[in-house]
């Protein structure tokens, strides 16, 4: 038996995750991922993403004063990542901004914006995904070599 190659620590209970790969990490993560069809998998993977995103985007607002943001930026910081796309061209504030990468393009028709404090979350494969989880805080991916 062999020790597992990949491990997750879980930000939210200090849990470690261990498996072989990243599969077994995100079936761990999201039930019954496995087991679903892949536009499934996807789905189940945006969903998880939207709610760290929305998480992560609330926590960093927490940190920040919010007092001199005008209606439009607050709504883009705030909007429900898995109902609306809010389409705009830049963002250059230093509050980061968390985005569902497949809600621009090139997976959608809308342009993506572009911004230096950006953060892009992608859940297309169980990789992005969890390196997404990691740049929201959320997790910590571990791979041995």
């Amino acid at each position: 038996m062999t020790d597992p190659t990949h491990a997750l620590l879980v930000a939210t209970d200090s849990t470690v995750i261990y498996g072989d790969s990243v599969s077994e990490l995100v079936d761990h993560l999201l039930d019954g991922h496995s087991a679903a069809a892949l536009d499934e998998q996807l789905e189940m993977r945006l969903e998880a993403l939207a709610n760290a995103a929305a998480h992560a985007q609330a926590a960093v607002l927490a940190d920040h004063p919010v007092e001199g943001l005008d209606e439009d930026t607050l709504t883009v910081f705030m909007h429900d990542r898995l109902a609306t796309v809010i389409a705009f061209e830049e963002y250059d504030g230093e509050i980061p901004l968390f985005l569902l990468a497949t809600s621009y393009a090139p997976f959608s028709a809308v342009p993506a914006p572009a911004g230096k404090a950006i953060v892009w979350l992608d859940p297309s494969t169980e990789l992005t995904f969890l390196q997404s989880l990691g740049a929201t805080g959320a997790v910590e991916l571990l791979v041995r070599e």
